[in-house]
């Protein structure tokens, strides 16, 4: 369903030029920001595969906003790392009484698992499988065009069945087993071996924050950093704030309105002292994909947590969320370093949590279920 209510096929993000102002909500945020590393994606009919900066790599399907359910396939890239296989079912079509999913390969008894109810999403319900026995269930998936599901609960419950195409997962299991170097060795998915799986992936980095500051003091833009706004932005943007973040005694972020649609506001970001001196252009944004943009690094409908010196960037590709773009940035003391990015391009109702995610460190002094999931702050 598109933000207007009406229902329609999935969309794109990226639009036209001559749309570009009107209906920025609904185009494509940025390319891949140059601080992400070796980050990867490929699609394969109705899945996209990716890898992040750790080797970390997933499936994701990405079928029709009508499919009963999404399976997603994951496994970080470090030796050890469980395989993980989450399934979301539709909110309505799940049964409300429903305590687990039954999910097999029609006409192989043997291709069956049972999905213990793990929580509620804002458009699924969400259960899960890790470990060997999700291995052994993921290897008789690659081999299937279609699973059955079934919804079984408490007494009363009217068990939902469904079928649903999971053609192209085998492709895109191939392509992370290439990706983490895991083809010919015991815990490939698709070209299973003997080898042992050397794991070549690492932990996500730690980004060390600099100290907080207090935010009170809001000193007016000053004119040379005002006279660094280009001419690709929308002059007429008075009606908006400019971003104004204090970073160190005397060190800003200075932020000019830039373009805006129905609910994303892009900034044009520089560093510079109160007065304006030293202006320069952080590391930081991403650039819209349409022509004469291109040259632009936004960053879009901004959030700073004082408390851990870090800026996020969200822009959503229409009002259900489920396109768009996120990215954090944290404050070392002289410059800015990515702590996270995601993007999907297709709206089609995929939970942000499952968005392809490229890049992603840890932050010092902060918990990691925090720094994980920017996605949903």
């Amino acid at each position: 369903m598109s933000f207007d209510g009406k229902m329609r096929e999935p969309q794109k993000l990226d639009v036209s030029v001559a749309l570009a102002l009107s209906l920025l909500a609904c185009a494509g945020p940025a390319a891949v920001a140059s601080t992400i590393h070796h980050a990867t994606q490929k699609r394969f009919g109705d899945w996209i595969a990716f890898c992040d900066n750790t080797l970390a790599c997933s499936a994701v399907q990405v079928n029709s906003w009508a499919e009963p359910l999404r399976l997603v396939v994951s496994r970080e890239g470090q030796r050890g790392a469980p395989v993980i296989l989450t399934l979301g079912v539709t909110n309505d079509l799940w049964d409300t009484n429903a305590t687990e999913f039954i999910l097999g390969v029609p006409r192989r008894p043997e291709a069956r698992a049972v999905f213990p109810v793990t929580g509620v999403g804002p458009l699924r319900k969400i259960a899960a499988l890790s470990g060997e026995h999700a291995l052994k269930f993921i290897r008789h998936l690659a081999q299937a065009a279609e699973v059955k599901l079934l919804a079984r609960g408490s007494p009363g419950s009217t068990g939902v069945r469904r079928t649903a195409s999971i053609a192209g997962l085998r492709h895109a299991l191939d392509w992370i087993d290439q990706q983490q170097g895991a083809i010919g060795t015991t815990d490939a998915f698709v070209a299973i071996g003997n080898r042992p799986f050397v794991a070549h992936g690492k932990l996500p980095p730690t980004l060390v924050p600099s100290p907080a500051i207090s935010q009170a003091e809001r000193p007016p833009l000053p004119g040379a950093v005002k006279r660094r706004a280009s001419r690709s932005c929308d002059a007429g943007l008075t009606n908006i704030r400019p971003l104004v973040l204090r970073l160190a005694n005397d060190m800003y972020l200075w932020g000019l309105p830039c373009l805006e649609g129905p609910y994303n506001i892009g900034f044009e970001v520089f560093l510079a002292d109160r007065h304006g001196g030293h202006v320069r252009r952080p590391p930081i944004g991403s650039s819209p994909t349409w022509e004469n943009f291109r040259s632009l690094k936004l960053i879009w409908n901004p959030q700073f947590d004082a408390a851990h010196m870090t800026l996020k960037s969200k822009f959503l590709g229409r009002a259900l969320g489920d396109c768009g773009e996120f990215a954090a940035y944290v404050w070392s003391g002289t410059d800015f370093e990515q702590a996270w990015h995601s993007r999907l391009d297709d709206c089609e109702s995929v939970e942000r949590d499952w968005w392809p995610t490229f890049q992603r460190a840890q932050i010092a002094r902060m918990p990691l279920s925090y720094s994980s999931s920017f996605s949903d702050q």
